[in-house]
């Protein structure tokens, strides 16, 4: 599978836009993936190219936004960072467990600051999608531009952080 080619400027301009006609205020800078780890749970990836954030929001897409967990950092994450989403090391924790996810549901992850400053592009995915992945793959959307759509890209964990902020 050859991955979609787009430039992290364009994905992150295209994020903010629509954040903004959506009426948020936060910059994003940078890019959220969805990996797994070695017993296939699963592992938010985060890229900022600029800006920190703070915190981790999942949400479901369906029957209106329905908030699933929320993790928080003690400390301000820039550049590239993993949290295991079951089992998230320091500085991130959990308040509650999270959900077993549920088969065809559409779940979107994002990071974000507790203060507003920052976010990062969020990232969809179901259930169908971890499977695919392995623990050194991280899966995100781009802008497509001659098809007018986002599309799935699967990238290396390794260069995930370059891909997105060339």
């Amino acid at each position: 599978m050859r991955p979609v080619q787009c430039t992290a400027r364009f994905v992150i301009g295209a994020a903010t836009a629509a954040c903004l006609l959506a009426g948020c205020t936060p910059e994003s800078g940078g890019v959220t993936g969805i990996s797994v780890d070695a017993e296939g749970e699963p592992v938010a990836v985060i890229a900022m190219c600029e800006g920190a954030v703070d915190s981790l929001i999942l949400f479901t897409d369906s029957d209106g936004e329905e908030l699933v967990a929320e993790w928080k950092a003690s400390e301000s994450i820039d550049g590239l960072d993993q949290v295991n989403l079951r089992t998230p090391a320091r500085p991130w924790k959990v308040d509650a467990t999270m959900p077993s996810l549920k088969e065809g549901e559409t779940y979107i992850l994002y990071g974000a600051t507790v203060d507003n400053d920052w976010s990062s592009a969020h990232v969809e995915f179901t259930s169908a999608s971890l499977p695919k992945l392995s623990p050194d793959l991280v899966l995100t959307q781009v802008y497509n531009e001659d098809a007018d759509s986002f599309e799935d890209r699967i990238s290396e964990v390794t260069t995930f952080r370059e891909d997105m902020c060339p």
